[in-house]
């Protein structure tokens, strides 16, 4: 049996233009740790907060909602607002993505980067995702493929309640896309469903932001800030936070 360790979130200090760096769904802070290393050997201040029964067992991720993790999401921002940082840019993977664009549509930001963001199509994909996190989580436990299907198919079940509020809201975000007027950078990987190329395409059709783009990454899957293409999306994403008014 593996030992877990407990994922944490993390504040690296930097100079007075800071960077909220938000996870994905399932995920922890481990997959924004290089990014977040990156910006902040540039001089970026980065913050990178945890949602809540992320990292843990799968009983214990069931117990939390999507409103608790848009609140630590939202608590993140608020954190660096409180240690006196006014110039925020935000970046997002995939859930972390649409927290980054509900972010833009209320506060103040200087600008976006979200990465594999889902549309509505999403829906029938994510139990699949949860059932990855409970198999890979159940492994690492030390269960047989035998004990792990006996364990999975229970709490996949239980998991429907949060899927269904994060489809809703998915069509919350992209129906209050126009709201968006900030600087935005749209990114998806080639090795990803195609789905997520469609809703970064969309995307940018519904923002009103002067300043957007959408970037293909053709080796990058889902989680994008890993794997043969992170050192291109860290530097590209370094400059487009270089292009931005702080």
């Amino acid at each position: 049996m593996i030992k877990f360790v407990t994922p944490k979130p993390f504040f690296y200090e930097g100079d007075e233009r800071a960077v909220l760096l938000l996870h994905s769904f399932t995920s922890t802070t481990s997959g924004m740790k290089r990014l977040a290393n990156y910006l902040n050997s540039r001089g970026y201040t980065c913050h990178v907060p945890l949602y809540r029964g992320h990292g843990e067992a799968p009983e214990q991720f069931l117990k939390t909602t999507l409103r608790q993790w848009w609140e630590d999401a939202e608590a993140g921002f608020h954190y660096l607002q409180a240690r006196g940082y006014q110039n925020i840019a935000v970046i997002g993977v995939s859930m972390g993505g649409l927290f980054t664009l509900k972010l833009a549509q209320q506060e103040t930001v200087k600008g976006i980067v979200t990465m594999s963001v889902p549309n509505h199509d999403a829906a029938a994909f994510l139990p699949q995702r949860f059932y990855n996190y409970v198999t890979r989580y159940l492994a690492l436990e030390g269960l047989s493929a035998v004990e792990i299907e006996a364990h999975a198919a229970p709490l996949n079940a239980q998991a429907q309640a949060i899927l269904t509020t994060l489809v809703t809201l998915i069509d919350e975000v992209h129906s209050n896309a126009d709201k968006i007027v900030i600087p935005a950078r749209l990114l998806y990987g080639g090795q990803d469903r195609p789905l997520y190329k469609a809703s970064a395409e969309l995307l940018l059709d519904h923002l009103t932001s002067e300043d957007k783009r959408v970037i293909g990454y053709s080796h990058a899957g889902h989680l994008m800030t890993v794997g043969e293409d992170a050192a291109q999306l860290n530097e590209d994403i370094f400059n487009f936070l270089e292009t931005l008014d702080w």
